[in-house]
């Protein structure tokens, strides 16, 4: 019988244990699901911040040196057009 109260008192105290580290695994798994949260809110915000300065670069491309190169582009053409039917007409001869 003492040793039957003695592993009752041995198995209260394991149980009381396990509940300790379940409570304690529960608290580092909370803390690591927090840090997570943050460390993928931190890259959603960089993400977000390169798409926009990337938009940025896009639209300045687009309103300012786009329509310069389409100026270059019009006036190069009917003579770049005009070299390549000179070429396309003629036959060179092999060296």
């Amino acid at each position: 019988m003492v040793a039957f109260a003695g592993l009752t008192v041995a198995l209260t105290g394991a149980v009381t244990s396990a509940g300790s580290l379940t409570g304690l695994l529960g608290s580092i798994g909370g803390v690591v699901a927090g840090a997570g949260a943050a460390i993928m809110g931190a890259i959603g915000g960089a993400m977000t911040f390169v798409q926009e300065k990337f938009q940025g670069i896009k639209d300045f491309w687009n309103e300012n040196i786009a329509p310069v190169f389409d100026e270059l582009l019009a006036f190069a053409q009917p003579a770049l057009e005009a070299i390549g039917a000179v070429f396309s007409a003629t036959s060179l001869p092999l060296l």
